[in-house]
């Protein structure tokens, strides 16, 4: 069983449009993306991309967040 800890990211956000991401910490025993949201924008679409590494505790980490479509 992988260690497991939870990712953090921030959000840039100007004049109510999202910007950019920032990992603060990638998290690490994921094995397959996380569900990621922002708290109060219900209506922006995001998806996380995990990286795996040779090292054992930092495998299925958080490595960026986007935007995406929303689901149809």
């Amino acid at each position: 069983m992988w260690p497991t800890s939870d990712a953090t990211a921030v959000a840039y956000v100007s004049n109510g449009v999202v910007t950019g991401f920032k990992i603060t910490n990638p998290g690490s025993g994921y094995s397959s993306p996380p569900t990621v949201s922002l708290k109060d924008m219900p209506d922006v679409h995001l998806v996380a991309a995990l990286s795996f590494d040779s090292e054992f505790d930092k495998n299925g980490a958080v490595s960026a967040v986007s935007l995406t479509a929303p689901p149809k």
